[in-house]
């Protein structure tokens, strides 16, 4: 997001940020009352969490649909870190219905490999859950219109896979780090809570196994998608950095990464916005152990 950069392949684009503090990765539209089992939060009495990224994303595109520009846009690109990773992929459908058919539309996804439990999605996305995932999805595009009926292995890749061969003039990049903490942490997370485990500091006790699960299955379903779409590369890097589109962890990482076969990420992302054939958008991958976290 830095337009002074030089080597910023996005310098001289418009840009629309959506912030994110919903707790439901853009797609809720319904408020939830929790209670803090073990009572430390508001000493165990209920808090209503307002999971309302869905509605903050609709007025965005709302605004979006009557800027005078919207009919001559060339380009977009939608994209999103971690949480907005996965708000970027489930609304793509809804940013390319609003622009031309001549639009070029692309989706940058960063920090969201989609490794979940099955009690994690079968409480998102079964109808009543706590973000009304029933009446914010895309239901109408391949891949979300069977979203209940998928189990953890194979979710993410049935929902991509489906996205990107209805949007086949679109392309679709990945980019993850092969042993990305916060996302092992998450599903460490999923896993512990799974369990009935609800103190969060032991959330935090990660093992090798829950490491080593993530980055296989992470593997499988990036492999798998680009296998089943052409449109779809990705670009994993070496450690366990979360997120490269932003420097939140790691200074100017977006600029300096470059463990995925030498090239620099943001060469990558010049690639996704440009049709050169010399430089096509390619599917790049770290090597060796790829950076793996060492535990004791």
């Amino acid at each position: 997001m830095d337009s002074t950069h030089a080597d910023n392949p996005l310098k001289d684009w418009n840009m629309v940020f959506i912030p994110y503090c919903t707790g439901d990765a853009h797609i809720g539209s319904r408020d939830k009352a929790y209670t803090d089992p073990l009572g430390i939060i508001n000493a165990g009495n209920p808090v209503i969490v307002q999971h309302r990224g869905f509605d903050n994303f609709m007025a965005v595109r709302e605004w979006l649909k009557q800027r005078s520009d919207q009919s001559t846009t060339t380009q977009v690109l939608v994209a999103g870190s971690s949480a907005g990773a996965y708000g970027a992929l489930m609304n793509f459908s809804r940013i390319h219905s609003i622009y031309p058919k001549k639009t070029k539309i692309s989706l940058l996804s960063d920090g969201g490999a989609g490794v979940f439990t099955n009690q994690f999605l079968d409480t998102v996305f079964e109808p009543g859950g706590p973000w009304a995932t029933e009446r914010t999805l895309a239901r109408w595009i391949p891949g979300i219109s069977n979203i209940s009926s998928y189990n953890a292995l194979n979710f993410f890749t049935n929902v991509t896979a489906g996205i990107e061969h209805h949007f086949a003039s679109s392309k679709f990049a990945y980019v993850t780090t092969a042993w990305d903490g916060v996302q092992m942490l998450f599903l460490n997370t999923m896993r512990q809570t799974d369990q009935g485990q609800n103190n969060p500091w032991l959330w935090l006790n990660l093992t090798p196994a829950t490491a080593v699960e993530w980055n296989l299955r992470m593997l499988a379903t990036l492999n798998a998608n680009s296998l089943l779409n052409l449109n779809a590369k990705y670009y994993i890097a070496a450690g366990t950095g979360h997120v490269t589109l932003l420097d939140v962890f790691t200074p100017s990482i977006f600029y300096t990464e470059k463990s995925a076969g030498g090239i620099y990420l943001k060469d990558w992302v010049n690639r996704l916005l440009t049709d050169d054939k010399k430089k096509p958008l390619v599917n790049l991958m770290c090597s060796g152990l790829c950076g793996a976290p060492l535990f004791p």
